[in-house]
């Protein structure tokens, strides 16, 4: 099994001052941990002071083998 950590990138707050939780992710976090067997980690970067130190963090500690970002084009 691998281990998986799923990134929900930084928002710009421009248009939406609110944050919404990272739904897709989550459902596809319990997929993969339920359905897969795998060892998954997610990290809403948007609820970080220091985001980049959390990530660095997280990728020294977990050593995921795969990531995935998620991203959308209004945020970016």
């Amino acid at each position: 099994m691998a281990n998986v950590l799923l990134l929900k990138s930084s928002a710009m707050r421009t248009y939406y001052d609110g944050l919404v939780p990272p739904m897709g992710l989550m459902y596809l976090t319990a997929v993969l941990r339920e359905r897969g067997g795998h060892t998954v980690r997610l990290l809403d970067t948007r609820l970080s002071e220091d985001w980049k130190r959390d990530l660095a963090a997280c990728l020294r500690d977990f050593q995921p083998d795969v990531v995935g970002i998620s991203a959308l084009t209004i945020e970016v």
